[in-house]
């Protein structure tokens, strides 16, 4: 074999492994994230069910007193603040991995973009990326 087709396999080898490890890595994250989000949607349910018993326990005495159940729905609302929180921070991972690995970043050469070029196959990209998607070489800034 040629000098050639061992760097096109060591450049499709070290692509491989920067996508594997990209990915493990996000994977889990996301995992994280998303398993706290249903923990503070169950939190929330919980809240509700309690405030439903409160309030049934409430117009049962035929109180209408409710104010003491202000800081339950303060509560929910600060649970729901921060899984929108972390679902804008699940959507950043997807963007960074995409940033990373390149996807749909190629460009054709005189479209006016400002962007990167791979030193090591003169691949050209539309935005600032760590790796080059086809060999797998890290882009120097």
């Amino acid at each position: 074999m040629s000098g050639n087709s061992f760097d096109k396999i060591r450049s499709s080898i070290n692509r491989g492994i920067t996508t594997i490890s990209v990915k493990t890595s996000s994977s889990i994250e996301k995992t994280k994230i998303k398993t706290h989000i249903e923990s503070l949607n169950m939190e929330i349910e919980n809240i509700m069910l309690h405030i439903g018993k409160e309030a049934y326990s409430i117009w049962n005495s035929n109180s209408e007193d409710y104010s003491k159940l202000s800081k339950e729905f303060l509560l929910i609302q600060s649970k729901m603040k921060e899984i929108e929180s972390l679902t804008v921070e699940l959507n950043l991972i997807d963007q960074r991995n995409e940033q990373i690995l390149g996807h749909n970043m190629i460009y054709s050469p005189g479209e006016g973009n400002e962007g990167v070029v791979c030193q090591n196959c003169n691949t050209q990209y539309a935005q600032a990326i760590n790796f080059c998607p086809k060999c797998g070489s890290q882009i120097k800034k």
